[in-house]
């Protein structure tokens, strides 16, 4: 995964939670 888009993906990880993290990579994918 670009850098860019997995600083996304741990920025959005950071504000749902773990146990938002499918919701989050799918966020960062689009």
């Amino acid at each position: 995964m670009p850098e860019e888009q997995r600083h996304r993906f741990l920025e959005a990880v950071r504000e749902v939670g773990a146990s938002g993290s499918e919701v989050a990579l799918d966020a960062a994918l689009k």
